[in-house]
């Protein structure tokens, strides 16, 4: 058993969810702007 490598696997995916979440937040930030700007 090897625990380090399930956790680095666990920091992986809540680095890809951390990464998805940030996305999300830009893409909403930048169409506000956009519509607002319209």
């Amino acid at each position: 058993m090897k625990p380090r490598r399930v956790r680095r696997k666990e920091e992986r995916e809540l680095n890809i969810k951390l990464t998805i979440a940030v996305v999300t937040l830009i893409n909403s930030i930048l169409t506000t702007i956009i519509l607002l700007t319209k």
